[in-house]
Order: C-alpha cells, then sequence, then structure tokens
C-alpha cells in the first residue's frame, strides 16, 4: 500500500520530495477488480472478503498521496460504505449517449441522487456521456453523441456535477465536442453558468462536510411530506421502449439543487418542452424572473435549447434570492446562443 501511494505521488503527480505537484487532479479509474482466488496478506483473510475493502484502500492510497496539498483532487468510481471518507469526489460512471433512465442522461440524475442518499454526496458525470456503439446504423444499437444531447447534459451538469468536465467518449470523431462550432457558444455560456454558482456551490459542499446532506437532493429530501414525487408522469417513448423502461416518476425527472434550486432537465431528443413539478412555495423561473406560486404542475414549459427549466425560491424562507437574481440578469434569455436541432 505505502508502495502505491509513493507511486502515485511520484509518477503520477510528479511530487518526489514533498515538491509542489505539477499534476493536480486526476480520475482514479478502476479499482474495483480484485480477483475473487486473488492472494492477500492473512491480516486480510480471504480474498473474498477483502473484495469490497479493496477499493477504499486503493483510493485511501491516492488520498494519502495528495494529503498536504490542498489543490490536489482526485475523483473515483468505485468504493463501499466507507468510501466517502477516503475519495474526495466520485464521477458516476460510464453513461452512454442517451437521454434514457437506464444509461444515459437520466440515469446520471437518478445516480448523483441516489449516492446522495446513500452518503456519496460529492459527485459529478461525463458531461455528454461517455459509451458509444456505431455498429450499425439502427436505433436503439446506434449510441453516438448528439450535439443536442451533449448541450442538454451540459445544461443538467451546471447543477448537477461538483466538477465540470466532459469526455471525448468511445468513438469521438463520430459525436458531437464541447468545441464543435455549433455547440462552442453553449459550452462557453454554460461554464461561465457553472463557475458563477461557486459561491451558492461552496455552501452546499460544507453543509455536505457537516451534516452529510448531498448537494443534489431528491425531492423526497427537500419535501418529505409530498407525495408527488412518486407519481408516474409520463410513458417511455416509443423509439425508448425496447431499450429503457424506466424513470417515469416526477421525483427521478426534476432534481434539486440544494434546497433553494429546482431543475426540470429536457429528457427526449430534440423536446423543447418539458412538464414541471412545483412544489410548495414562491419560485422564480431562472431565466425569465416569472414568479410562480407552488405546488401545481407547469405543463409543457418552454425549455429551449441552452435552458432546462430552472427555478429559485423567492419566498419567506429563501436565503439566496438576491443571488440568484444577479444570475437572471446576467444569463437570462437575451444571452442565449444560436439554437439548433
Amino acid at each position: 500500500w505505502n508502495w502505491w501511494v509513493q507511486l502515485i505521488r511520484c509518477n503520477l503527480m510528479l511530487a518526489c520530495d514533498s515538491e509542489a505537484p505539477l499534476v493536480s487532479g486526476w480520475m482514479h479509474d478502476y479499482g474495483e477488480q480484485l480477483l475473487l482466488n486473488a492472494s492477500v496478506p492473512d491480516f486480510l483473510g480471504t480474498a473474498s472478503r477483502a473484495h469490497n475493502l479493496y477499493p477504499e484502500m486503493n483510493a485511501a492510497a491516492a488520498w494519502k498521496a495528495s494529503e498536504g496539498f490542498p489543490d490536489v483532487t482526485f475523483f473515483a468510481r468505485a468504493g463501499g460504505l466507507r468510501s466517502p471518507s477516503v475519495t474526495r469526489m466520485f464521477w458516476l460512471g460510464d453513461q452512454l449517449t442517451s437521454f434514457d433512465a437506464c444509461d444515459g442522461l437520466q440515469s446520471a440524475i437518478i445516480a448523483a441522487m441516489s449516492g446522495g442518499l446513500s452518503g456519496w454526496s460529492i459527485t459529478h458525470s461525463d458531461l455528454g456521456g461517455f459509451t458509444m456503439i456505431d455498429v450499425v446504423d439502427i436505433a436503439g444499437l446506434k449510441y453516438t453523441r448528439s450535439a443536442n444531447l451533449l448541450v442538454r447534459w451540459f445544461e443538467v451538469g451546471a447543477f448537477l456535477n461538483t466538477l465540470y468536465r466532459s469526455h471525448p467518449g468511445l468513438i469521438p470523431n463520430s459525436s458531437a465536442q464541447p468545441w464543435d462550432a455549433l455547440i462552442l457558444g453553449h459550452t462557453k455560456r454554460l461554464t461561465d453558468l457553472f463557475r458563477a454558482l461557486r459561491p451558492y456551490r461552496e455552501s452546499l459542499l460544507a453543509e455536505a462536510e457537516s451534516t452529510g446532506l448531498p448537494p443534489v437532493r431528491h425531492g423526497l429530501l427537500v419535501y418529505p411530506e409530498d407525495p408527488t414525487w412518486f407519481v408516474q408522469r409520463r410513458a417511455v417513448p416509443l423509439s425508448e421502449l425496447a431499450h429503457c423502461r424506466r424513470g417515469s416518476e416526477i421525483g427521478l425527472q426534476q432534481f434539486f439543487f440544494g434546497d433553494e434550486v429546482l431543475v426540470a432537465p429536457v429528457l427526449v431528443a430534440g423536446k423543447d418542452i418539458v412538464d414541471v413539478y412545483l412544489p410548495d412555495g414562491v419560485w422564480a423561473h431562472l431565466w425569465t424572473g416569472q414568479i410562480l406560486h407552488g405546488p401545481q404542475h407547469l405543463n409543457s414549459w418552454p425549455a429551449p435549447l441552452g435552458e432546462a427549466p430552472v427555478f429559485y425560491r423567492v419566498d419567506e424562507a429563501a436565503k439566496w434570492p438576491r443571488f440568484f437574481k444577479s444570475l437572471s440578469s446576467r444569463f437570462g434569455r437575451q444571452a442565449v446562443p444560436t439554437a439548433f436541432v
């Protein structure tokens, strides 16, 4: 284990002999593949008993290697019950480049909420997904990243992600990328929004450190008496029926960013409207400033590209209305780049 710590510090961070590291962050990938017939030290017992401990020890080595360097971080995907104590943040695995709830954009939202309920508070996803399949040009068997999907994922990631980053994916030359001419304006605007959210995000990270509450929250955590989160909202689109039949509950189609921000993302390719459930309270639409009162269902709420429906609290219980009003003035509808399909 100590050998692994030193290897990370010297060969990865390039910080031997306590020098300032030249590498300040990395994906601490894998870490879960301890074979059940592997040889392990006697104090760990059998490999089957050590199997779930292995990813924790793997991440702990990275934590130890980066100790003393406050600007160094890493993120892992493998872990267990105690992994949050030794892992600076997690990412949500290798999503398919699709919108669906089984392995696409919606699955990343569900994973962030379920991870938060399980103690994995600090998470993020690959913006745009990672896994791509391009063997035959048949719906359900071909998954390359469209420009529409990438921008919609950027919209969500500004609020869902603790770390805002994309990935070229498995087949980068066949998929949309953040630097593409049609996408670049959205990339900049939504990256600027992620950066501008820093004060609010930092308050949520401090809350996560002190209480364990995750920044990304299922409605059950914010409005536990409201049964609407478990109401079935829509059938799965016919185009996705063969691939995924999940994710139709209202509570799996929208999420809270802290207690004061509600995000209702677009989860169907090419759509520019979303059904939104606003719980009790007074809310302002981030992009237009329109004031709405909950509880109410907003059917077919406009969602032009670059503007996932986002609402922030403005009632007496709200602590951040001035902050979000300033964001609304800066990032409002007049600042949206040219749309495309």
